[in-house]
C-alpha cells in the first residue's frame, strides 16, 4: 500500500510538471498575444498595400477581415499612418498597460 502511495506522488508531481499553462506568467503572455496581434494586422494591412496601393488611412477601412481590435489591457491598438516612427510606412502597436499613447511602457509586438 505505501509503495502505491509513494508511487502515485511520483505520478501526481510529473504530471504537474509537465501539465501547466504554455505561460504561467501574465505579463509574458500579453507581450506574446501583442506580438501575435500586431504580427496579423500588419500583414493584414501589407495586403491592404499590395492591393490598393497604399496603407489605408486608419484601421476602421479593415473592420471587414474580423482582426483583433483591442489589446490585452482592452484598449484599441494605435494605427498611424503615415507612421511617426516608422516614416515609410505606419506605426501599429499596444499602449500598454498605463493605455497612454507614446510612453516607455507602449507595446509594438516586437523589439523594435
Amino acid at each position: 500500500m505505501l509503495l502505491l502511495t509513494a508511487f502515485c506522488a511520483v505520478v501526481a508531481l510529473l504530471l504537474g510538471a509537465f501539465n501547466k499553462p504554455p505561460c504561467a506568467d501574465p505579463a509574458i503572455a500579453r507581450r506574446i498575444r501583442v506580438a501575435s496581434d500586431v504580427f496579423a494586422i500588419a500583414a493584414k494591412l501589407d495586403d491592404y498595400r499590395a492591393a490598393h496601393g497604399q496603407y489605408p488611412a486608419e484601421l476602421s477601412g479593415l473592420s471587414t477581415l474580423k482582426l483583433p481590435v483591442k489589446d490585452p489591457w482592452g484598449s484599441d491598438y494605435v494605427y498611424r499612418y503615415p507612421g511617426i516612427r516608422h516614416k515609410s510606412t505606419f506605426d501599429l502597436f499596444s499602449a500598454g498597460p498605463d493605455r497612454m499613447l507614446d510612453t516607455t511602457d507602449d507595446d509594438w509586438g516586437s523589439e523594435d
